[in-house]
């Protein structure tokens, strides 16, 4: 009886310690998150009109509300998404899991990369993610067949790779309803075809992939292996981001969940449920082999934190080791991701708001400069911080430094094109060959007509 006193002691004080830690880790990623003082060039609040993402990418929810999303504060909107998506966690580890560990492992699921690699784009993701919720919470309340069709239709008007989870909600269910991959696949396919009819309706077109997408349609047999290729080496990478150490373990965790089926308290369906949700986002690119970025992959990553919560619940120390474990190697991961975009939009601001104007005053911010000069400024602030990003995109053209301006209160900011075009138009170019500049430490600048003209140094 001591010994069973000591066996549970020491179980609940590691599962302490663990929620304790996992808890410190959350709370610095999004202290250090919330510290960023820009984000992502195509962000909602950048961006004038949703109509060209709608009529290429078909989210049709993220179109009708649009205008109060760009209002919705970038940070509070990260906060609410990190929020929904543990109550979807929390509510497929509960049916596994005893409560308090079901808090653990939902703890460990905020940690993996594409949740954080999308918070770049928190007011994107968050109907998606408040989506998640709303499925983790009714969705034993309805028939599963009505529950997937109605959650197909309403994701592929967001983020649609976020639908690809629901079945882990059922993974819980000793007797797992043989004809849930149906209900799945029905759902998805019904929701796509509305998606396709509402984007018909609004912009006269089917749902038309951006060219820089680089898509790969198939016509043959040599178009299907090529896909086929790239969608296993996607795989392989994303694989990758668990790190050697924790893929070593899968073996021994498929010869747990072997043991768990011949003892009949798992079934075949179980495991043909988590392995077509770990490659579904995988083989919804495959007809038009389209590249698959982490930031969509959560599904392989949840079925795999999955597989190996099967395979440990009755090791609650190895459980609790395991969350700790993957946890600090996907903290540190983000971390650096984080750090990488904070150091370099703080730098660029910094020094952009050292200019002695006043924004508001400014007709317009015209920038000279090419995306050349913008990937050398980035790197010669991360070459002097000793920073780097490990999987979020780089920030090293004009586009992604213009978020940093439009935070500052400059309403009109050119580049590219559109800044040789103006220049050409307006006449500028002799007043700008005899202009006076000024410089900071990252900029040249002057001011012609109230319009501030910047080049990088």
């Amino acid at each position: 009886m001591m010994l069973l006193k000591n066996k549970i002691s020491l179980s609940s004080a590691s599962l302490f310690v663990g929620i304790t830690i996992l808890s410190l880790f959350l709370a610095d990623m999004v202290y250090n998150f919330i510290s960023i003082p820009a984000f992502r060039h195509d962000e909602l609040k950048y961006i004038p009109s949703y109509y060209g993402k709608l009529r290429a990418e078909g989210r049709w929810l993220n179109y009708l509300f649009f205008n109060s999303l760009q209002y919705v504060n970038i940070k509070f909107a990260s906060s609410i998404g990190i929020g929904c998506f543990f109550i979807f966690a929390y509510r497929c580890m509960e049916n596994v899991l005893e409560k308090k560990y079901a808090i653990l492992i939902a703890l460990l699921c905020l940690f993996i990369p594409p949740i954080h690699l999308l918070n770049e784009w928190a007011q994107t993701a968050v109907l998606s993610l408040v989506l998640l919720a709303m499925a983790s919470l009714s969705y034993k309340s309805v028939h599963k067949l009505l529950f997937f069709l109605i959650f197909g239709i309403l994701f592929n008007g967001v983020l649609s790779h976020f639908y690809f989870l629901l079945p882990l909600l059922f993974i819980g269910d000793k007797k797992l309803d043989k004809y849930i991959i149906f209900y799945w696949i029905v759902g998805f396919v019904v929701g796509f075809i509305i998606t396709q009819i509402i984007t018909l309706i609004l912009c006269r077109s089917f749902i038309r992939l951006d060219s820089w997408r680089n898509p790969n349609y198939i016509y043959g047999l040599e178009d299907a292996i090529i896909n086929l290729k790239k969608a296993s080496r996607n795989i392989i990478s994303t694989y990758n981001f668990f790190g050697k150490t924790a893929l070593c373990f899968l073996p021994i965790c498929g010869l747990l969940i072997s043991y768990e089926i011949f003892k009949k308290n798992l079934s075949l369906i179980h495991i043909v449920v988590l392995v077509m949700v770990s490659l579904s986002i995988f083989a919804l690119a495959i007809p038009a082999g389209l590249n698959t970025d982490l930031r969509s992959t959560t599904c392989l990553f949840m079925a795999t934190i999955m597989v190996f919560v099967l395979a440990l619940r009755k090791i609650r120390i190895a459980l609790i080791l395991f969350a700790i474990f993957l946890s600090s190697y996907f903290y540190m991961h983000n971390m650096q991701n984080i750090t990488f975009i904070k150091t370099v939009m703080s730098s660029w601001m910094s020094d952009l708001s050292s200019i002695p104007v006043v924004p508001e005053s400014i007709r317009g911010l015209v920038v000279l400069s090419e995306d050349k000069d913008f990937n050398r400024l980035s790197g010669n602030i991360q070459q002097n911080t000793h920073v780097r990003s490990r999987s979020t995109e780089g920030l090293g053209e004009a586009m992604r430094w213009r978020p940093v301006a439009c935070e500052l209160g400059y309403g009109n900011v050119m580049y590219g094109n559109e800044a040789k075009n103006f220049v050409k138009k307006q006449g500028m170019t002799e007043k700008l060959k005899s202009a006076s500049y000024k410089e900071t430490s990252y900029y040249r600048y002057t001011v012609i007509d109230n319009y501030l003209f910047l080049s990088v140094k």
